[in-house]
């Protein structure tokens, strides 16, 4: 018992030396609700579990036109999709403290995302356009 204790103090004291990151006011990139399973239930038997997760955001798109009061029509839309591959691993430790498990894991989110921009503004049967294309490929949050 007295190695229990004395090992769950020395994991919560190991988990206070890392940094804990977060996004502003709660948001990211991934859809919220769409990927929970660490405020569900984590195992509760001892043992090491892996998972493989896959999200794919297709084709989202905004777009909008709008008669400017100097004359012309401006018009913008937005085309985004996004992939990640999100690899996870979680231990759940052989010991528990008054019905508490304990678990760590983590997970290595490979990610792809692809954002096309175009915009035109028609003025006196004058067209101007232009378009723009970004594409990104990284680890976590990219």
């Amino acid at each position: 018992m007295k190695k229990q204790i004395l090992t769950a103090i020395t994991v919560c004291v190991l988990s206070l030396t890392f940094n804990a990151r977060a996004t502003e006011g709660g948001t990211t990139h991934y859809i919220s609700g769409e990927y929970s399973d660490f405020c569900g239930m984590p195992p509760s038997q001892p043992g090491f579990y892996a998972g493989n997760y896959f999200l794919d955001y297709g084709n989202g798109e905004v777009s909008a036109s709008k008669q400017l009061p100097l004359g012309g029509i401006f018009a913008a839309g937005v085309t985004a999709n996004s992939q990640a591959e999100v690899p996870l691993a979680i231990y759940a430790y052989p010991f528990s403290l008054a019905d508490i498990t304990f678990s760590s894991g983590a997970t290595f989110p490979i990610v792809w995302v692809d954002v096309k921009a175009t915009a035109t503004f028609n003025q006196d049967g004058t067209p101007r356009s232009g378009a723009l294309e970004l594409s990104a490929t990284g680890l976590g949050d990219i």
